[in-house]
């Protein structure tokens, strides 16, 4: 009877280690990546034009996930003109290609063109299928004459050249030409 005790315990004990063992193999084939590209390129196109171009220093494919992990990412942004008019820059990155979204993460700088601006923030989310630069954390603009915004969101609809900001806090600079302290009498 005692055998039969010690080897159902053997048993279980043996079951449980090799679930142990299996979730371990599990979570390490979750980590490593189906295929590693360094200096890769990647190209989104929206009605068979170039959207965006993102150069990534080292591009980790995970293809049952339908992702790519970037280390340095750098994006740039077409108009339907095919003109550049956004530059993204980030220390990683996420393009989702199930969500049609791209992550941008760590020291984020954007660059506008259009609108003369840079901007700064910590995560920022291209939304390519519905046009849309997104920011849930704090952002800060600033303008070639010095000027600049704070906000706490941040959402800009890159069709309608529309920016929607929460919490916003702004300081203007001006260049006053006539400042009388200045003149000598």
């Amino acid at each position: 009877m005692k055998n039969i005790v010690k080897i159902g315990i053997f048993i279980i004990i043996l079951f449980f280690s090799c679930g142990i063992v299996r979730e371990k193999e599990d979570k390490i084939k979750k980590r490593f990546p189906d295929m590693v590209q360094i200096e890769y390129e990647h190209y989104i196109y929206k009605n068979g034009r170039k959207f965006l171009i993102a150069k990534i220093k080292q591009a980790n494919f995970f293809e049952k996930a339908n992702k790519i992990e970037c280390d340095v990412i750098r994006a740039e942004i077409y108009n339907s003109k095919n003109e550049l008019t956004t530059l993204i820059e980030a220390d990683k990155g996420i393009i989702n290609k199930d969500d049609k979204v791209v992550y941008f993460s760590g020291n984020v700088k954007i660059q506008s063109f259009e609108q003369k601006t840079k901007l700064y923030t910590e995560e920022l989310r291209v939304d390519y299928q519905n046009n849309r630069l997104i920011s849930d954390k704090d952002i800060i603009i600033e303008k070639d004459d010095g000027s600049y915004l704070k906000s706490k969101y941040f959402e800009s609809n890159l069709k309608l050249q529309e920016t929607r900001f929460d919490n916003l806090e702004s300081k203007y600079f001006y260049n006053d030409k006539d400042n009388t302290n200045d003149k000598k009498k």
